[in-house]
């Protein structure tokens, strides 16, 4: 079961991470004098990062969807139980509305407040502060600069003009911007703006596949890849590099999937993604097969998405060696990517159709609100191939209870 959340605002779930507050203590420590003001400063950063995630999440619910959010890291984050019905213009309205709720309730009083009253000490400190969160960072937040806000609104402005994703359009953009605005910090003493946008620099490289695992282009224990036209290849031998989920990176033939992986696979569907991380760890404590401590890595990787604990699961993908398209296509989507992620992972189900990271997918984009989208990004093919794997997941949903899911694929092919 996902983790309790710590309280509900509004009605929506608020979980707080430790890193979070590490940062903001953090950064707190390098600008105030003494620990009171850094604490008044932890302070202030929290109501203006969950104001502003109420702002998605309040924009979430207007088009007909909850969320919870949880605050980690540098910032929060806040998920939608189901967003696969939002078109792009609400998208857009969706990725705005945190630093459009952030500037109107906070940062614009404070400034008219520092114009007609001027005030001196703790309350003119309070009132800096809160300007410099709620309109230069949420300014700053705007930036076409992904995963950040203005990423995710130019990737939908590209689709809107375009009639496509364009994921490696908006990396290069990403990484440009980030470059500029790595300057600009280092220029005014911002260091701690440099250190965001370098990390916007490295998540993008990811995405290209330069650095890191998140590239469409990694091959997987399928045998293949996607390039970026998402087109499926054949496997082509390589070399991987040593984690502890991937061993040597030595290539093994394809093995049955084995009794604890059925197991923690089966923990998953049952909901109880604890017991699936037992198996998993299990696993890896004991085995000496490549494959198996591979395949443990993508149960753990699963079990944290159960949770709702996608900055656990990014973290452990990027320890992941080689994992399958349809893993690498599932965590496009949770970041953000929705279109092209689910146009990969229609192409990940075909070709992994044997893996049971695809039944397992297919069962999370029933319960994110994509299952929809990938039917029709199947059934748009238009080859018997595709049309062959909508009735396979309308069999998957049937075995798995959901009968009202596997009636409407029915209708829909």
């Amino acid at each position: 079961m996902p983790r309790e959340p710590h309280l509900h605002a509004f009605g929506f779930p608020v979980r707080f991470e430790l890193w979070f507050w590490i940062s903001a203590l953090f950064i707190g420590l390098r600008g105030a004098d003494h620990i009171g003001y850094a604490l008044l400063w932890v302070g202030l950063v929290t109501f203006s990062i969950l104001v502003h995630e109420l702002g998605h999440a309040f924009a979430y619910r207007h088009y007909g969807t909850e969320s919870s959010i949880s605050m980690h890291g540098l910032g929060g984050a806040t998920r939608a139980e189901s967003a696969g019905h939002l078109h792009a213009k609400q998208r857009i309205v969706v990725s705005a509305a945190g630093a459009v709720t952030e500037m109107i309730l906070l940062g614009l009083p404070a400034w008219i407040l520092m114009q007609t009253w001027s005030p001196f000490g703790l309350a003119g400190l309070v009132l800096q502060w809160l300007f410099w969160i709620n309109v230069v960072w949420a300014l700053v937040n705007l930036v076409p600069a992904s995963p950040m806000d203005g990423g995710h609104i130019f990737d939908e402005l590209v689709y809107l003009k375009t009639g496509e994703h364009k994921p490696t359009l908006v990396s290069k953009v990403s990484i440009a911007t980030s470059v500029v605005m790595i300057v600009i910090g280092l220029l005014n003493g911002l260091t701690f703006m440099a250190f965001l946008f370098g990390y916007m620099i490295y998540i993008n490289l990811g995405r290209l596949g330069i650095v890191g695992n998140q590239a469409s282009l990694t091959p997987n224990d399928a045998g293949g890849y996607l390039d970026r036209n998402g087109t499926y290849h054949s496997p082509e031998p390589r070399t991987s590099k040593r984690s502890i989920f991937g061993g040597s990176g030595k290539s093994e033939s394809k093995k049955v999937t084995p009794d604890w992986a059925g197991a923690g696979f089966a923990s998953l569907r049952s909901n109880n993604p604890r017991e699936a991380m037992e198996h998993a760890a299990n696993a890896i404590r004991t085995s000496k097969k490549v494959g198996e401590r591979r395949l443990a890595g993508e149960v753990i990787v699963w079990s944290w998405l159960h949770q709702n604990r996608l900055d656990r699961a990014n973290v452990m993908f990027e320890d992941l060696d080689s994992p399958t398209l349809t893993l690498q296509a599932i965590l496009r989507v949770e970041n953000g990517d929705d279109h092209g992620g689910i146009a990969q992972l229609a192409a990940a189900v075909q070709a992994e159709s044997d893996h049971p990271s695809s039944i397992e997918a297919v069962l999370h984009v029933t319960r994110s609100g994509h299952l929809k989208m990938l039917v029709g990004c199947l059934l748009a093919e238009g080859t018997p191939a595709a049309k062959g794997h909508v009735v396979r997941i309308e069999s998957i949903l049937s075995a798995n209870n959901l009968s009202n899911e596997s009636a409407e694929v029915a209708r829909l092919h």
